[in-house]
């Protein structure tokens, strides 16, 4: 699949993400961050350890008792300690190698901590490549617009150590599968994802698609994909099923959670109404699996109850699944996708660029005003 996204002029690409990452590097703060105040993956490190250790306890207490006697360093004391491991394994074991490094005393703590964050800022500018490969036959205005909102979104979200760009690199590689008509990959690729990310079932259509494709050869490729992915689907599933009700001491800070869709305040309410419309329009017109890609966010954002800007990702997925499901669409059904994104943006971020650029505006913040 990389020499796909490297074609003619390969080295453009590669030689902006070796300078990101240089950059990244080079300004990530004590805490493997850029801005100095995220700690999640440090968290996620202790979670890693003990999950090894201690197993499905991460889901049952919360982090000041299972992390007790874990920590690598001080900088992962305290972190949320009144909260269980939100995460499923996969996602939290994606850091157990970094966090075997850093309490085995075979790499400092501040180098760990910024490995991090180029491990998943890499990860998120390998999705950027992918996308642009999903959207060949997009006119440069539409490219533009949606790149330049997606772009520093994936960047922001990496280098402040969200590994959030994992799942989503999972999911459009997936998508990016399916528009070849290679559905045994895309499987794989979609069962991973949501075992990285509960918020990986926004791509969870895609697994309808593959398995509706699949069948057209015959049943034995479908069961095929449902081997291949199952597995890891079970695995987020069982994690979830250990969470029970501890995600309740995390705030429900969006505008757009559903307990305010029940209250009746404007901003959620007229998200939906807005999600609704948008997938009445699809339907009628055939696009289904976008239809169905809409529904899939909006209920994985009704369910968020957090307000962080990397938790935007899901607001992208759909346009991306109507550039592979339509991609002659007409200029009108193209805008429309973009004028819901950034509609979307705008009432569940109080702005449709907060989420992408907000955090280098405080980063520069932060350098104009040491």
């Amino acid at each position: 699949m990389l020499s796909t996204l490297f074609k003619s002029r390969g080295w453009i690409p590669a030689t902006v993400v070796l300078v990101l990452l240089v950059l990244q590097w080079i300004n990530a703060s004590p805490l493997g961050d850029v801005e100095g105040k995220y700690t999640d993956h440090l968290r996620h490190e202790v979670e890693a350890l003990a999950f090894v250790s201690r197993g499905f306890v991460v889901y049952r207490e919360p982090y000041r008792q299972f992390a007790d006697g874990l920590w690598p360093c001080a900088d992962h004391r305290a972190l949320f300690d009144e909260r269980t491991a939100p995460y499923p394994p996969l996602g939290i074991l994606l850091h157990w190698p970094v966090a075997r490094l850093e309490s085995g005393g075979m790499i400092t703590a501040y180098n760990a901590h910024r490995l991090l964050g180029a491990l998943w800022m890499g990860a998120g500018l390998l999705s950027f490549l992918v996308v642009r490969r999903l959207v060949d036959e997009w006119k440069a205005a539409d490219w533009i617009t949606y790149g330049a909102l997606l772009a520093p979104l994936l960047v922001g979200a990496g280098a402040n150590g969200f590994y959030d760009t994992t799942y989503f690199l999972m999911g459009v590689s997936a998508l990016l599968c399916l528009k070849k008509d290679r559905t045994l990959p895309a499987g794989l690729l979609l069962g991973l994802s949501v075992a990285m990310s509960f918020r990986a079932i926004v791509f969870a259509p895609l697994g309808l698609w593959a398995i509706a494709r699949s069948l057209e050869a015959g049943y034995g490729r479908a069961f095929r994909i449902l081997l291949v992915s199952v597995p890891w689907v079970a695995f987020s599933a069982a994690s979830a099923w250990a969470l029970g009700g501890s995600l309740e001491v995390i705030p429900a800070e969006s505008p757009v959670h559903f307990s305010r869709v029940v209250q009746g305040e404007p901003a959620a309410v007229t998200f939906v109404a807005l999600g609704v419309g948008l997938i009445a329009w699809l339907l009628v017109r055939g696009y289904r699996w976008t239809g169905l890609s809409v529904l899939s966010m909006t209920l994985v954002v009704l369910l968020d109850r957090s307000l962080g800007f990397w938790h935007a990702l899901p607001y992208f997925v759909p346009g991306l699944v109507f550039a592979v499901e339509a991609p002659r669409a007409s200029a009108r059904a193209r805008w429309l996708a973009l004028l819901f994104l950034l509609c979307g943006l705008t009432l569940g971020f109080r702005g449709p660029t907060r989420p992408s650029w907000g955090w280098l505006r405080t980063r520069i913040t932060q350098l104009a005003h040491p």
